[in-house]
């Protein structure tokens, strides 16, 4: 069985589209933070090792 029939076997085409944003969501996040990392204009705790780790 492939990935997307054990995804849809469990999650209604609603719940997939909800952890879809979220997750999209989180990917915007980590890239605004790795934005900030690196011009150091807003600065972040976090360096851009740490930044660039947690977009990937």
């Amino acid at each position: 069985m492939d990935y997307e029939r054990k995804v849809t076997k469990y999650l209604t085409p609603s719940e997939i589209l909800a952890q879809m944003a979220e997750e999209g969501a989180e990917l915007v996040q980590a890239a605004l933070k790795l934005r900030r990392a690196i011009d150091k204009k807003n600065p972040t705790p976090k360096n851009v090792g740490e930044c660039s780790d947690n977009l990937t």
